[in-house]
């Protein structure tokens, strides 16, 4: 399997390379089905809008505390 590069950055997760595909790509179609398409911008924008909507109505993650022994 070959490594995702875009501009010569190593990609390292999903995020970042919608990120990437997006500003160099951003009217290219990214998913398309029998209904209709979305280009890489588009995509990018519901994502983000989805993702700031989901931030905002979620609890906080519980607070969480570990022990550590030292000998």
């Amino acid at each position: 399997m070959k490594n995702t590069q875009i501009k010569n950055t190593r990609v390292k997760n999903v995020m970042e390379y919608l990120i990437a595909t997006a500003h160099k790509y951003p009217d290219k179609i990214g998913f398309e089905d029998a209904k209709g398409s979305v280009s890489f911008k588009d995509f990018y924008q519901k994502a983000l809008f989805v993702s700031t909507h989901l931030i905002n109505i979620a609890p906080p993650p519980p607070q969480r505390s570990a022990a550590i022994k030292i000998p």
